[in-house]
């Protein structure tokens, strides 16, 4: 090896180690270098209504402002009932919204707003005629933290002003800060009252704002109304529409407060909204191609859903806006394993709320380790359990906390995760206390799911439980219940369009037989608390934990834990092959504790792939079964149950839907073993049914009819909540930038079909834009192209600064690839650790490499 390649080699180190993460802040420490300058948090962080705006100086600091409609001797709205996304800033700097009344469902509210320097925002509501609105003042979740203070609300005699102030009391700190509001426009009325459904009587009565007639003791909430005549320049008389501007703002001295707000209600009126619309539309996240605006639709939801969490002080992804944080809504829904997902699916987006989910499920953990299968931030529901404390959820959370790190490379994040993934993932061997592990009921090294309910219910309660109920609430544990091919029963087909299953010979008898074989259900153990029953998805799942958690070791340098979690996975594997392997069946098939397979199928059959646990010619067998359209394939992929099965049905992912989280898991199998082609088919497929139902409903879905493709919560009219939010066009994402877990970030992919584009993501402290497709790939950083290729390619473990660029190239054929000038420097090119040569100072480089897998390093 000559000097020069020694040297690009020593590079190639340098160019590693500054992308570490210690190069990156922290979520958690950006929050706080944010608090210690004075700028305030602003967002629509109040889970209840989208159309209003919280300031949030620090934990007793907090002020809101929220919009209310309302018809004189008609009703009040609170918030929209129904409501279209706009673009939504997570800095705040820029969000729109639109949304109908149910008192004119035709002409639409659009609320604009910007933030402004560190504490004020300006904004315009433009509303329909025929409504009457309301800005109503106050401090969100103060019920929750009345220890901190309280605020006090004063709207003022030009009926366009509101100021608050902070309260102090023994507990309360300096600094305490103020708040104001100010309109454009002069209020039909005005108010400041303790009771906000007094004021909403009022309004409905004498149609603007008044004083209540009662005294007030506390004027924890302030008010202005507007009708479109009052206070208003003259209007067209057919105008349809009419407009209030308005500035609110924290600060300390009213009289500068209301300087400043003068300054900017000019510039409202002289079109700075307009502006700071354009400067977010033109930096936001965006796709395009192939993608359709799947990913910039997406975008807008995680944005709109972020909910702020002032106990914890950090704001989280929540399912939707209408499922947040107030647990004591019967409606909210607590966090499960599909955060984990989601946090996935946004740390592409804002990869503070990422990691922020992350933190609220792991900090979770129960006394004994595990991960309670559901996490309630506060009180549980009044139709659960206590708590879910007997449960756990399946172990995906290595895997989505290692993909988050791939994309921020916070490494005092992956330190904090991996303590806690590292209890989890203990726990399911541990001993429970009398010899027995937790989840090995019969000691044979492989998992069952199970569940403890004298943990949830007491001993007691657990002995009250029917043995029924403990083994459907065991299955719960692998996020679904409604699994017949594990439980007794097979209903038959419902859904639109399935064909009958064939009457030839014998089929009646084996039909017959398959509906009435009762050893096929899986029965729980009441005294290991588990399931008599070895699951596939499970031990391929725990296989990968185990794995993950092994690199996270190496990569925080605790080399003897990483050999801990090698030995373990070996292990693993070891018994995955030995005993849940058919070899009649080409497959990995669920096994009862007397040596029976279950030949019930589902896509968790095939995670052994994502786990790497599989063969080359193992892999081909079970690939030829999951690309049967009988079985698993065809224009709708992939049925939660073969389709074949006698169960398969519309009732949910256990009777044959497709269901988002299967859908990537296999697909995550496909890339690892190299089936690249039936990977990028998969998502493809996937994408057209989410894309389809998105036009259609404008939502995200996750399950979907196997059949025709429509969303399970369309056809059954029931408005079903999507839990695994916008993973079901996942996989079509990674086709272009992926986290992979085994070769780090990646770009492209060498079955592409089609173009499609990424816009301006944020990925370890960089803007990167995309172009993947057949005819080329694209990478773009902070706006300048760095590498072009004139074929389909992947790129892998792709890292990058501005003196060099490394990866390594996928190519199914010889592959061009171009290198733009770098001012002044010159580009020097090295192809399996071989100089191909240098280009002149300041100009572009192109050179070639064979088809197949080379390492390339280009120094600038």
């Amino acid at each position: 090896m000559n000097k020069l390649s020694t040297g690009i080699i020593a590079v190639l180190s340098l160019v590693a180690l500054s992308q570490r993460p210690g190069a990156n802040l922290s979520a958690r420490a950006a929050r706080a270098a944010q608090a210690e300058t004075g700028r305030a948090i602003v967002g629509a962080y109040d889970s209840g209504p989208p159309n209003g705006i919280v300031f949030i100086a620090n934990e007793q600091n907090i002020f809101g402002l929220r919009f209310l409609t309302y018809r004189a001797g008609d009703g009040v709205e609170d918030a929209p009932q129904s409501y279209e996304l706009g673009d939504c800033a997570p800095d705040g700097s820029f969000a729109r919204l639109i949304w109908r009344s149910r008192f004119d469902d035709k002409t639409p509210f659009i609320l604009r707003w910007s933030r402004v320097g560190d504490n004020a925002v300006v904004g315009q509501l433009s509303a329909p005629y025929d409504i009457r609105v309301a800005i109503e003042t106050y401090r969100p979740w103060s019920d929750l933290r009345a220890d901190l203070g309280w605020t006090a609300f004063f709207a003022q005699d030009d009926h366009r002003t509101i100021f608050g102030e902070e309260v102090n009391n023994q507990k309360a700190r300096p600094p305490l800060r103020n708040f104001l509001l100010q309109t454009d426009r002069v209020g039909s009325g005005a108010a400041e009252y303790s009771d906000p459904q007094m004021m909403r009587a009022i309004l409905l009565k004498e149609g603007y704002a008044k004083q209540p007639e009662l005294g007030q003791s506390v004027a924890r909430f302030s008010v202005l109304s507007f009708d479109p005549v009052r206070g208003a320049p003259s209007v067209a008389p057919d105008a349809q529409t009419y407009s209030i501007g308005f500035v609110a703002m924290i600060g300390d001295d009213f009289g500068a407060m209301q300087a400043e707000s003068n300054n900017l209600l000019q510039k409202l009126e002289a079109g700075i909204l307009d502006q700071e619309e354009r400067k977010y539309e033109s930096s936001r996240v965006a796709s395009g191609g192939a993608l359709g605006p799947s990913f910039t639709v997406l975008s807008r939801a995680l944005n709109w859903s972020r909910i702020y969490l002032p106990e914890k002080r950090l704001d989280y992804i929540a399912l939707s806006r209408r499922y947040g944080r107030d647990d004591r809504d019967p409606r909210a829904a607590p966090l499960s394993w599909d955060t984990f997902f989601n946090a996935v699916v946004s740390s592409l987006v804002n990869d503070a709320s990422a990691e922020a989910a992350i933190r609220l499920l792991l900090d979770g953990l129960t006394p004994d380790g595990r991960a309670p299968l559901r996490r309630y931030l506060r009180n549980p529901q009044p139709d659960e359990a206590m708590a879910t404390a007997g449960r756990s959820m399946p172990p995906i959370g290595a895997l989505c906390v290692w993909k988050i790190y791939i994309v921020t490379r916070d490494l005092e994040f992956l330190a904090w995760a991996y303590q806690r993934l590292r209890q989890w993932n203990d726990w399911r061997l541990a001993d429970r206390g009398d010899g027995q592990a937790w989840r090995d009921g019969n000691g044979d090294g492989l998992l069952e799911w199970g569940f403890d309910a004298e943990l949830e219910l007491g001993q007691l309660g657990a002995r009250a439980m029917s043995n029924e109920t403990k083994q459907r609430l065991a299955f719960s544990e692998s996020g679904l219940e409604d699994r017949p091919q594990w439980l007794n029963g097979a209903p038959a087909s419902n859904q639109p369009g399935a064909q009958p299953s064939p009457t030839g010979a014998g089929s009646i008898e084996q039909l017959i037989a398959r509906l009435v074989e009762r050893g096929d259900e899986a029965r729980y153990n009441d005294k290991t608390h588990t399931l008599e029953y070895s699951t596939v998805g499970l031990n391929a799942l725990y296989a990968l934990d185990t794995e993950i958690l092994m690199m996270m070791a190496g990569e925080l340098g605790l080399q003897a834990e990483a050999d801990k979690w090698r030995a373990r996975y070996d292990q693993i594997k070891k018994n995955v092959n030995e005993k849940l392997w058919s070899e009649e069946d080409g497959l990995y098939l669920n096994r009862h504790w007397d040596g029976r397979f279950s030949r019930r199928l589902s896509p968790e059959n095939f995670y052994p792939l994502a786990a790497g646990l599989v063969d080359a010619e193992r892999a081909k067998r079970m690939i030829a079964t999951l690309l049967d359209p009988k079985k698993f394939w065809g224009e709708y992929p992939l049925p939660g149950i073969s389709r074949d099965d006698p169960a398969f049905g519309a009732g949910g992912p256990g009777q044959g839907a497709v269901w988002a989280p299967m859908n990537y898991l296999v697909y995550l199998g496909l890339k690892r073993y190299g089936y690249h082609t039936e990977a990028a088919e998969l998502a493809r497929k996937s994408l057209a049914i989410a894309r389809s139902a998105l036009e259609k409903s404008g939502r995200y879905d996750d399950q979907f009819s196997s059949v025709d493709g429509t969303p399970l919560g369309e056809r059954s009219g029931a408005g079903q909540k999507t839990y695994f939010f916008g993973l079901a066009i996942w996989p079509a994402v990674e086709e272009a930038l992926s986290a992979d877990p085994w070769a780090g970030l990646s770009f492209g992919s060498v079955a592409a079909a089609e173009e499609s584009r990424l816009e301006r993501l944020e990925v370890s402290g960089a803007k990167l834009d995309l172009i993947t497709g057949p005819e080329r790939t694209v990478i773009r950083r902070n706006g300048a192209t760095e590498v072009e290729c004139e074929t389909p390619v992947r790129l892998r473990a792709y890292q990058s600064n501005d003196r060099a660029i490394g990866f390594v190239i996928e190519a199914k054929e010889r592959a061009q690839i171009l290198v733009p000038a770098s001012k002044g420097r010159k580009i020097t090119v090295s192809v399996d650790d071989k100089v191909l040569g240098s280009a002149s100072p300041g100009t572009s480089t192109t050179f070639k490499v064979p088809a197949g897998t080379h390492k390339v390093l280009i120094l600038k």
